[in-house]
This record gives C-alpha cells, structure tokens and sequence, in this order.
C-alpha cells in the first residue's frame, strides 16, 4: 500500500511531536526518523503555529461560552432558589436553601476568579510561543549560518 507524502508528512509531524514529550533534541529526532534537523526545525514551527491556532479557537470560540453557559446554570440555579424560599413557609427549608444560595454565589464568585488565572495563563502561553518561536527562527538563521560556513569550507578544499 502506497502512502501519500501528505499522510507521510502527518505521520512524521505526530512522531516530533511525541519525541518533543520525551524533551528529545531536534538532533536526537532527526536521527531517529532518518531526516534532517532542519525538517525537523521546520517540522516543530508547524507543530507550534498549528497549536496556537488550535489555542486560538478554544480561547475564543469554545471557551467563552463554555464560560457563559456556566455562569447562567449558576444563576439559573440561584433564582430557582429564591422562589422556593420566598414561596414556602418552612423555616428549615428556607435555611437549606439559603445555603444552596450562598454556595451559589461562592462557587460563581470562585469560577469568575479562575477564569482570570485561565486568561493569566493563556496570556503566558502566548507569550512563550512566541519566545519559542523567536527562539527558533534564531536558531535556523544560526543553522543556515553554519551551513554557509561548512558550504564555503568545502568550497575551499
């Protein structure tokens, strides 16, 4: 059975990406999957773009509403609450549900606060992509530099 490039390349990009788990260097990846460093190079650019953009939508698309949903369930649930202790006559009731009420707006309160430490960190993660992926075009200009150096050498010989 013939594999397409397109399918071989996917292939290639999940084994980086499982060996970069490992914290195996582009070198130790490139080795093993019988390619160059710099496929390797490029192969974890794409990885992190593509991490990013799948970052992005979580972000903007899924989360935000996941974020929303849950804070009207909350409120759906504290309104429910209300009506049952401005509706019955039970003093024992009253007090469960006052509590129900008071955790209510505890764990809204709580939930509220971790979405700051979500956006907190997914500011940080932004933020060293884009470190990594400095880090990486630097490091491909310091490989191509080495690559003109050794062509230059040779040419030398």
């Amino acid at each position: 059975m013939v594999i397409s490039k397109a399918k071989q390349i996917e292939y290639r990009r999940n084994q980086v990406a499982e060996m970069l788990i490992e914290a195996r260097t582009q070198q130790e990846i490139a080795n093993v999957l019988g390619v160059s460093q710099q496929t390797i190079s490029l192969d974890i650019a794409f990885l992190e773009k593509r991490a990013k953009e799948e970052t992005k939508v979580l972000v903007e698309k899924k989360l935000p509403l996941a974020h929303l949903n849950a804070l009207k369930g909350i409120d759906k649930v504290i309104r429910e609450c209300w009506k049952v202790i401005n509706e019955t006559k039970s003093d024992q009731i009253k007090h469960q549900y006052l509590t129900l009420v008071s955790n209510s707006y505890k764990i809204r309160d709580d939930f509220l606060t971790d979405a700051k430490t979500v956006n907190d960190v997914l500011g940080y993660i932004d933020a060293n992509l884009k470190k990594i992926s400095d880090y990486d075009l630097q490091r491909k200009i310091e490989d191509t530099e080495q690559q003109e150096q050794q062509l230059q050498q040779q040419g030398q010989q």
